[in-house]
């Protein structure tokens, strides 16, 4: 692969020209990483995020770039599902970030998501919750309320609410966030469907089937334009559809 075969080729001119400890080299090795991950080379990206990693600490300390490198490790391990793993990396990274006396509230926000994730990935929801809520006003603090990242950590803590049983909690995000859907994906996006679906779906967790049924319809309709006609989605959602007309 040609991009693999040039960064390969910067780290080496790297070395040569600053040594092996420089920074710049790191860099390249946190890009050469990256590059390996959708190539499944896993073990080829963790030594390169590893190395880059010590490099960045010798040189920085607590900073930015091992904060980085660090999340780059627990995309890694989370990739292999080595959820332990990554919660080691995102959990230091998250204490580097306090660490720093100019504080990222971006990256912390980005840390503190990540580790969320794992512990969703393990079905520790009571773990996640708390996680999201600070990733999520980290996200507004920066961004407002209507940018696709905070909408997007908000259906993350939403869906935490919704599969621990607290609907009240979980409707209000859900309804801000396919509003926010619809202005920046546009109507007929997938991830506009799939919140309709989630908001569906809780609204039948409490035998509220009109609410429901236009939902599911809405939700069919976009996944019937955007996908196979046979799609494993399509024909869950239609079925979702006839249970709501059963029960009304």
């Amino acid at each position: 692969m040609e991009a693999e075969a040039f960064f390969q080729r910067a780290v080496a001119l790297y070395e040569q020209a600053y040594g092996a400890e420089h920074p710049t080299v790191a860099s390249n090795l946190n890009s050469l990483g990256l590059l390996y991950l959708p190539l499944q080379q896993y073990t080829e990206a963790e030594a390169s995020f590893m190395r880059a990693l010590t490099i960045f600490e010798q040189a920085y300390g607590p900073h930015p770039t091992v904060v980085s490198t660090l999340n780059n490790l627990a995309r890694l391990y989370k990739m292999q599902e080595h959820y332990q793993k990554a919660e080691v990396q995102l959990t230091r990274a998250i204490r580097i970030c306090y660490q720093m006396h100019t504080k990222d509230d971006l990256l912390l926000a980005g840390s503190l998501s990540n580790l969320a994730e794992c512990y969703y990935l393990q079905d520790n929801y009571l773990a996640a919750e708390p996680l999201y809520q600070q990733a999520l006003h980290l996200f507004r603090n920066e961004y407002g309320s209507e940018h696709l990242i905070v909408a997007q950590c908000s259906n993350y803590l939403a869906v935490v609410y919704d599969v621990q049983g607290k609907f009240a909690e979980a409707e209000p995000l859900y309804q801000q966030v396919l509003l926010n859907f619809e202005r920046i994906l546009g109507s007929e996006h997938l991830g506009v469907a799939q919140c309709l679906e989630n908001l569906a779906t809780l609204y039948v967790a409490q035998t509220h089937y009109a609410e429901a049924l236009p939902l599911f319809q809405r939700a069919l309709r976009i996944y019937e334009r955007e996908l196979e006609p046979e799609h494993p989605q399509i024909i869950s959602t239609r079925e979702a559809c006839l249970q709501c007309q059963r029960q009304l």
